[in-house]
């Protein structure tokens, strides 16, 4: 891999390999995103293919700043699409293995996050219990998880769970972007 000039983040490791290099602490295994912040009318085409991402700050700040309806109205306008900086977001949370998951409690929604870390890790149902508190983690039972996009279609708890959209899991469940869990646990 140092031969071919390759970044170390590009491969998968065993986890005995993941063992071996983790005291190194190798920067070409920490992710890496580039960002060129420039005016619409600068092109530097030896420069964009080293570049993750091209956004032009200035722009992206305006539009922030209007309405919600008047951005929506100007970004068609533009033919934008999803606001470069919204990109390099959710490229960022991706890069660093970052994952976000949602508890629901009545009309009460909130986001948890959790990071996989370098060497990407799974991160299982136990440890998102554990996210929120530790007495949820000791006292696991079993959660209801339903993924965000799935949820989006049927707008309904009741309507996933009828349509097999919602699933009972164990502790080690692979916990995915975007899921939305319900802990049963006691203590």
């Amino acid at each position: 891999m140092l031969k071919k000039e390759t970044y170390l983040s590009e491969s998968l490791f065993s986890p005995q390999e993941e063992k071996i290099l983790s005291p190194f602490q190798f920067m070409t295994l920490k992710p890496y995103i580039s960002i060129l912040n420039t005016n619409q009318d600068s092109h530097i085409p030896h420069l964009t293919s080293h570049i993750s991402f091209v956004l032009n700050a200035k722009i992206e700040t305006e539009i922030l700043e209007l309405l919600e309806q008047e951005r929506e109205e100007y970004e068609k306008e533009l033919g934008m699409g999803k606001m470069p900086i919204e990109k390099f977001a959710n490229s960022l949370h991706k890069e660093l293995g970052v994952i976000t998951f949602y508890t629901v409690k009545g009309d009460e929604a909130k986001a948890w996050q959790m990071s996989k870390g370098l060497i990407n890790q799974t991160l299982t149902a136990l440890d998102a219990a554990g996210k929120i508190h530790s007495d949820i983690q000791r006292g696991f039972i079993k959660a209801e998880v339903i993924n965000f996009t799935d949820f989006e279609k049927v707008h309904s708890f009741k309507t996933a769970k009828e349509q097999g959209l919602q699933r009972l899991v164990s502790k080690d469940y692979i916990v995915q972007d975007g899921d939305i869990i319900e802990f049963k646990f006691n203590v």
